[in-house]
Formats: structure tokens, sequence, C-alpha cells
């Protein structure tokens, strides 16, 4: 179980709205605290798929019954004589259960099934504001982890492992029907084909998986959605509020950086020099990002390919810009 959610967590799967933990949940009725252990029982015996029992206080859930514990410990002799008529919440209800709400991710929550496992067992309870909506079971999780796995591995970029252009789409399509606000930022290499002619695939490749990681330590993995275009064209889809801090220090990371990839000769000028497609000699600047980004609110575009649209005339606006920039779409 701690291996499959470890490697789910590393995988670099983006989540979309809906991927939270309400996708998990399925309503069983709860029983009240005060009610007594002979009818917790009469209620498990009636149903043999009842496998854990939520119990409340009014509406807010407090504990947590399974099957396993009441069978063992009723079945138990003379056990039915000293506990049946006892309240169950004094006795064999688990008092510390998962409780989440429904709009928690599905990576948050299998974070913390991953640092503690009898949760996948025993199951969690899904709240709406602390108000008891149902439960969930680990086994449901595991399913919806792996389904996303081989989804996020069937387009995946094969440098980065980061979604490609089929996911990517079909999170815009997505937060374009939710009517959320978000924004959508076009991150481009500058001069990199120049690098690449000079230095060769392997180490362009170097500076994509930096780039790649560089995205994925600046945003809010919870919320935000990075996609790899393909080549050095990166996109990264912020609901994040402070996604503009957020690319500014991405900027900065990346200006501060990235002499690294360079040899000497060239940290010294600060540059190389290479022939264009014209073959005309040209010295070319460190490799810089640029940003092209577009501010989306309900009803402003109508489809995922009008935004793109958008979004590619940002980044070439950003382009015109010297080194690391980024250009907001105000205009529209």
């Amino acid at each position: 179980m701690r291996n499959t959610l470890h490697l789910y967590q590393n995988s670099y799967i983006a989540l979309d709205h809906r991927s939270n933990v309400s996708k998990l949940l399925k309503y069983i009725p709860p029983i009240q605290a005060d009610m007594t252990n002979n009818e917790v029982m009469r209620v498990i015996d009636a149903d043999s798929n009842i496998h854990m029992l939520p119990v409340v206080n009014g509406e807010t859930p407090i504990g947590l019954i399974t099957r396993y514990t009441m069978i063992d410990n009723l079945a138990r002799p003379y056990r039915r004589e000293l506990y049946g008529n006892r309240r169950c919440a004094e006795t064999f209800m688990d008092p510390h259960p998962l409780i989440v709400e429904k709009s928690m991710s599905l990576k948050a929550l299998s974070d913390i099934i991953a640092e503690e496992a009898q949760h996948f067992s025993n199951g969690f309870i899904i709240t709406d504001n602390g108000r008891y909506l149902g439960i969930g079971r680990g086994q449901d999780l595991l399913r919806e982890v792996t389904q996303m796995q081989i989804n996020a591995a069937r387009y995946a970029n094969p440098i980065t492992l980061l979604p490609g252009n089929v996911p990517i789409n079909e999170q815009l399509e997505r937060l374009l029907a939710s009517e959320c606000k978000f924004s959508v930022c076009y991150f481009d290499l500058d001069t990199f084909k120049p690098y690449n002619d000079i230095y060769g695939f392997r180490r362009g490749d170097e500076i994509i998986s930096y780039t790649a990681k560089l995205l994925l330590s600046n945003v809010d993995q919870n919320f935000d959605f990075v996609g790899h275009i393909g080549g050095d064209d990166f996109i990264v889809i912020f609901q994040s509020e402070d996604w503009q801090e957020r690319c500014k220090k991405i900027l900065a990371s990346m200006e501060a950086d990235i002499a690294n990839f360079y040899d000497e000769a060239h940290k010294d000028v600060g540059g190389i020099v290479a022939e264009d497609r014209q073959g005309k000699v040209v010295e070319y600047p460190f490799v810089s990002l640029s940003i092209g980004a577009v501010k989306v609110k309900p009803g402003k575009f109508r489809s995922q390919h009008e935004l793109s649209s958008a979004v590619s005339l940002a980044k070439k606006q950003a382009k015109k810009m010297p080194g690391n920039s980024l250009f907001i779409e105000r205009r529209l």
C-alpha cells in the first residue's frame, strides 16, 4: 500500500478540480452515539455488506465501528451480557477515525493514508463543513490512484513524465466547464535551439528536466496543473491566487541557476556564438524563460481552443521582451 501511494505521489499526476474525496463517497446510514452495542449488532447482522459504521452525535461524526471489532468482542464468552446494553460510543468505537472534507484532494488523502496505513483497511469518514456525508474505502482510493497513473502514463512526456497535450486540453475543458477562475501560463525557453546545437540533445534534456522540476517546486500540486506540451514548451494552469508571485520566483531561479548548464568558456562571455538558420553568426545569451499568461474568468472563453490561442499570443508577446520575462494579457 505504501509503495503504491508513494509511486502516485512521485509520478507528477496533476489532479483536476473533480479529483477529490467526493469521488469516493458512499452513503451508509450512521448510528447515533447513544445506541447500545446490541442495537449495533442487529444493524450489522441485517446487512452482510456493512463493514464499518460511522458514529455520529447529531450530524457530527465522532467515531467509527468496524464489523470485525464488534463481532470479535461480542462473540467471546459473557461479552454480550457485559457490554450488550452499554452505549457503543463508550466501548468498541474507534474515537480517532480519519475524518476528511469532501473537497480534499485525492493526493492529500493518499499522503495521509501512506503514513497511517490503518486507515486503508478501516476506511474514513467524509464530511461537508463538519457534517456527516458518508464513508470512503481505501480500496476505492487505490483504484482511483491506479487509474490516474494509467491515464497519466499514457500521455506523459518521456523526458519529464509530465502530462502531455491530451490531459492538458482535458484539464482546460473541465475548468472552463466549472466556471471557476484560474490562470494559464505558457512557459517557453528562449535561445534553447542554439544551446541544443552546441551542447547536444543530452545536455539540452538536462535543461528541460530542470525546468520541469523548477515548475513543480513552485506550484501547489493540490490545485495547480503542470503540463509539458513538448520540446521546451510547458503549460501551468494555476488555481493558486498567488500565481504571479510563483511565476516571479520561477524566473528568478532560472536566472540564478542557468549558468551552471554552460561550460566555463561560455560562462565568461555570458552566452554562446552560433549560426542562425540563415547561416549568419549570432551571439546568443544564456537560456531564459518567457511566460505568457492569461487570466480566465467565467464566460470569458467558449472553448479550450479559443483559450489556447489567447495563451499562445501572450507567449509571443513575452518572447519579444529580453531575458526572463512575464507578459500578462490584459487586452481581452
